[in-house]
């Protein structure tokens, strides 16, 4: 069975704020991804959550590539241990 996205995300938003690293939920902006995430030293990730094996949409596509181009990093997610690697491996 596939987890719900509204499920990954919570689980993710609450595993990180356990290890210390607080979030903030992106509303109401079409296109953008979910969630931001506060990684210490002025440092911010974007998250786009997905179901397994989604992908984002033309303009979800477009709004990362220019977060990417402003050099902000974009994850698409779609498993909670790949969140965990993406987090783990970019902590200060």
């Amino acid at each position: 069975m596939q987890i719900l996205e509204s499920k990954l995300e919570r689980d993710c938003v609450e595993w990180a704020g356990s290890i210390g690293y607080p979030s903030f939920k992106i509303q109401k902006k079409k296109g953008w991804p979910d969630r931001g995430f506060l990684m210490g030293n002025e440092r911010v990730i974007f998250v786009e959550f997905k179901r397994e094996n989604e992908v984002p949409g033309e303009l979800q596509d477009h709004i990362h590539k220019m977060l990417s181009d402003l050099d902000y990093e974009v994850w698409v997610i779609d498993n909670k241990e790949y969140f965990e690697n993406v987090l783990l491996n970019n902590c200060p």
